[in-house]
């Protein structure tokens, strides 16, 4: 999917290390004792429930599970083209360093407590591993 919407090999190898991190690259996934729900642990209370820009109100007004894969992905592109965070997908798509996407994504779209070292050592070697099972 996200290559059909134009992003580099390296980009979505980013997306999905930072995806592995969060949720093991499972749409059912729930964070134990937490908010977070989704691929992207997208958090109850927020993104995921709260509003018309939310994940549940997102697939509602088009009839698609709000668990399944293809759902969640279109709504992170949503996000995405709407700029959620400042988020810039235009320059994120032509991205061609693994770690940069990495990196990006964690920053502008995911903002996790992680730090730095952490997204660059764990969530970018994700994003290696992704990278070569795509390639």
């Amino acid at each position: 999917m996200l290559k059909a919407e134009g992003f580099s090999e390296e980009s979505i190898a980013g997306i999905l290390g930072n995806l592995q991190q969060k949720s093991g690259v499972d749409p059912t996934a729930t964070q134990a004792g937490g908010p977070g729900r989704g691929l992207a642990q997208w958090s109850m209370g927020g993104r995921w429930d709260n509003g018309p820009d939310s994940l549940l109100s997102f697939s509602s007004s088009r009839g698609l599970d709000p668990w399944d894969a293809r759902t969640q992905v279109e709504f992170m592109v949503f996000e995405m083209s709407n700029g959620w965070g400042g988020f810039d997908i235009e320059m994120f798509k032509d991205k061609t360093d693994i770690l940069d996407a990495t990196v990006y994504f964690h920053d502008v779209f995911e903002g996790s407590a992680d730090s730095a070292e952490f997204v660059r050592a764990v969530r970018g070697n994700y994003a290696l591993q992704w990278y070569a099972r795509l390639s």
